[in-house]
């Protein structure tokens, strides 16, 4: 058996070849935006760092306590938070911390303000293309502060938050607002820390991932099931206005009405349908609950009776004469919420109702124990 003698030129550059195979599949990686098992995560550009920037700092900063994310946030977990100078915050919020030294709690009604919060929509706000420099309170690139004072420049880098997902970057920029404001309240860093990270976690749980766009469709959605069941009520009141089964459809009415997304949260609304006039949220919203009052005045509690002395005297707040009018008008205040609700969210060519031409319907099977009911008419009385 005869040994072959191996080049000792060729295993150099053999092992050369491999070692720079190597180095260069590392340099070639795509800089963060995929990962090992092959999935893409998405960056954020420059223009959506900047209104998510605006945006929050409108938030942090937004004077009416019932609509400033940080307010209702401390509210809804920060004054009962294990860590003390969270539920008694001194660098954040003096007012609070003084009703929750004398043992009470901030109504949800209270007016109080934040200095240091107020700060952002007053202080020079660095936007920079590299890293922030360093403030004394620690080595926050992405952020800081110049000085831990009411008095200090913020600086957010751009760049820096770019590399944030679309789907997390509210999120974690208000997350740094914050963390910048308690600084300029005197906060160290792990208190700073501390704010943070509980706020991003509330964030998470209250509003979820404001990424998609589902609430238009779910709101839609919602509203043409509601009206499927005023079109029965009114079916049913057409041929018996006594008839107990029209005032079970009410009943589902409004418990489809109720159930509107995000009905009695006018915050998480605005971000998650990110509507084109946010100032009629708040009309859109009234609406809705001053028709549910309505019906359970009319349709609930005419239903129920009143015993005076053991005599058992019926609640007539709406004869059967009235029950077809009384149907007519909720029609049209409903139709009403759906046009405020498409005007609001700047969604008016989104979908139009479903409905038929006077007399020209096809009949509609909803359930099995009820009687056919034709969709809502189209005619100017909806």
């Amino acid at each position: 058996m005869v040994l072959q003698r191996r080049n000792p030129f060729r295993l150099c550059l053999l092992i050369f070849l491999v070692i720079s195979g190597t180095h260069c599949a590392r340099d070639n990686k795509n800089d963060g935006t995929q990962d090992s098992g092959g999935g893409v995560v998405i960056n954020s550009t420059k223009e959506e760092v900047n209104a998510a920037l605006d945006l929050a700092l409108n938030l942090a900063t937004e004077p009416d306590m019932k609509k400033n994310v940080f307010v209702q946030f401390w509210k809804d977990w920060g004054q009962r938070n294990e860590n003390e100078f969270i539920r008694k915050p001194v660098h954040l919020f003096s007012v609070a911390e003084t009703t929750a030294k004398s043992g009470g709690e901030i109504s949800p009604n209270e007016r109080f303000e934040s200095p240091y919060l107020m700060a952002l929509n007053k202080n020079k706000i660095n936007r920079v293309e590299t890293d922030c420099l360093a403030s004394i309170a620690g080595k926050h690139t992405d952020a800081s502060v110049s000085s831990l004072s009411i008095g200090a420049d913020v600086c957010f880098s751009i760049q820096n938050l770019m590399r944030i997902p679309r789907a997390s970057l509210l999120r974690e920029i208000l997350s740094l607002a914050l963390h910048e404001a308690s600084h300029m309240g005197g906060a160290d860093e792990p208190e700073a820390i501390a704010w943070q990270e509980l706020f991003s976690a509330y964030f998470g749980a209250r509003f979820g991932d404001l990424s998609t766009d589902i609430i238009a469709a779910e709101t839609l959605k919602t509203l043409g099931v509601a009206r499927i069941f005023l079109a029965r009520a009114r079916e049913l009141a057409a041929r018996n206005s006594e008839d107990p089964r029209l005032f079970a459809q009410m009943g589902k009415f409004v418990q489809a009405l109720d159930s509107l997304p995000e009905l009695g949260d006018p915050l998480a609304f605005n971000l998650k349908l990110k509507p084109k006039y946010p100032e009629r949220i708040e009309h859109y919203s009234n609406s809705v609950h001053n028709l549910i009052r309505e019906i359970r005045l009319k349709f609930e509690i005419n239903t129920d009776y009143l015993r005076v002395k053991g005599i058992t005297v019926p609640l007539r707040f709406m004869p059967p004469e009235a029950v077809l009018q009384s149907l007519s008008e909720i029609s049209i205040s409903f139709e009403k919420i759906n046009e405020e609700f498409l005007v609001m969210a700047g969604r008016a060519d989104f979908a139009t109702p479903v409905c038929r031409n006077s007399g020209q319907g096809t009949l509609v099977q909803l359930n099995n124990d009820d009687s056919d009911v034709l969709p809502p008419m189209c005619d100017q009385e909806l």
